[in-house]
């Protein structure tokens, strides 16, 4: 679960990480929001995204080491790039999560990592880990 701790709100319940090289590279090229049960993808050591081959815009919240947003796009359109210097993990959420929650720069965010058997399993059903990718849960190394 993703909370922003400075509005006090939920903004994402279901995320999942992008962790293979693979994965990261793609994103979410395939896996559009509506048709796979998560709301928001975490990738991790990242300051710059591609929309390239999407179909529908997102929301991009860039953050740093501390969990504090240090930009934010809105509806980030098909085709386009995104980077924000300083940024240490990137989350990709359905357009509109960012105005529907209040999200603003310098808002802290709260990461919940930790992966229990529902959550793995609903993370191999969209192919964002792989078993054997899950030896160390919540281990993102």
């Amino acid at each position: 679960m993703i909370i922003n701790a400075s509005k006090k709100c939920v903004m994402a319940k279901k995320p999942v990480a992008a962790l293979s090289f693979w994965r990261r590279l793609l994103g979410l090229i395939g896996y559009p929001f509506d048709k796979y049960d998560f709301d928001c993808l975490i990738l991790y050591r990242c300051d710059a995204i591609h929309c390239m081959f999407m179909r529908e815009a997102i929301d991009v919240a860039f953050l740093d080491r501390e969990r504090r947003i240090v930009g934010m796009r809105h509806e980030l359109k098909p085709w386009r790039f995104a980077l924000c210097r300083g940024a240490d993990l990137v989350l990709e959420f359905p357009a509109g999560t960012l105005r529907r929650t209040n999200s603003e720069t310098g808002d802290i965010l709260n990461l919940d990592t930790d992966f229990n058997d529902e959550v793995i399993e609903n993370l191999k059903k969209v192919v964002i880990l792989s078993p054997e990718t899950v030896v160390n849960r919540g281990n993102m190394e």
